[in-house]
């Protein structure tokens, strides 16, 4: 019984980790290939919208891409 309770614990563990790693290699990647852009990172509000813009830009069209590159890419 402890043992699957440990196994389910680990899984729910891994899951979390996997959904941080998907939002910040979007988030890596968009800043990289220059998403958003058209903000400039000198002006206050202009930087909190490209932050804005970076968050919510989807920029592969499966989160598992995310996790594949976020691993593999030196």
């Amino acid at each position: 019984m402890i043992k699957n309770i440990a196994i389910v614990v680990l899984i729910i563990c891994v899951l979390v980790l996997a959904r941080a790693v998907i939002r910040l290699e979007n988030y890596h990647y968009a800043s990289v290939v220059g998403m958003c852009s058209e903000y400039k990172a000198d002006d206050p509000i202009q930087s909190v919208q490209r932050q804005e813009c970076l968050n919510n830009t989807e920029t592969r069209i499966n989160p598992i891409w995310h996790i594949f590159y976020a691993l593999t890419d030196q």
